[in-house]
């Protein structure tokens, strides 16, 4: 015979608590919260200019000769005095016997002369119109010139 004793029943309760616990999880989306228009616009502005211009005109003057020249003697050729090109302009006459005669020389001289020239010029400039409108539908715009004023 066995003795079995055995502790009197004890009825343990079991009672289960649930843990909860948050995840935090961090994104971004993008929102379009305004709009931004640009408009560039081209002005032609009349802007005077001055500058100062060199001209060169050949003044031609002939000068008569009315040379005969000698037999064997070497016709002239077109020479230079100075800033003034000298061209001589012979001319066969019929005497008793044919002799060249300097009729004349044509003298060309460079005349340099200078002037300032005051004229108006159409130059274009550009103008940016920046507008930016809000989510609520404001409208805020402002006009930048793209470039600077220049003396």
């Amino acid at each position: 015979m066995t003795n079995d004793t055995q502790p009197p029943s004890e009825t343990i309760a079991q009672e289960t608590l649930a843990l909860a616990a948050e995840d935090l999880r961090v994104g971004k989306a993008e929102r379009v919260t305004g709009r931004v228009r640009i408009a560039v616009t081209t002005d032609v502005v009349d802007t005077p200019v001055e500058m100062d211009l060199a001209r060169t005109e050949m003044r031609v003057e002939t000068v008569p000769i009315d040379r005969v020249l000698e037999p064997g003697e070497m016709p002239p050729v077109q020479t230079k005095r100075g800033e003034t090109t000298v061209i001589p302009v012979l001319e066969e006459v019929v005497v008793v016997e044919k002799r060249l005669l300097l009729r004349a020389e044509v003298h060309v001289t460079p005349v340099t002369s200078s002037e300032t020239l005051s004229t108006t010029v159409p130059l274009r400039r550009q103008t940016a119109t920046v507008e930016r409108v809000a989510g609520d539908g404001e409208v805020q715009a402002t006009t930048t010139p793209i470039a600077e004023d220049r003396p």
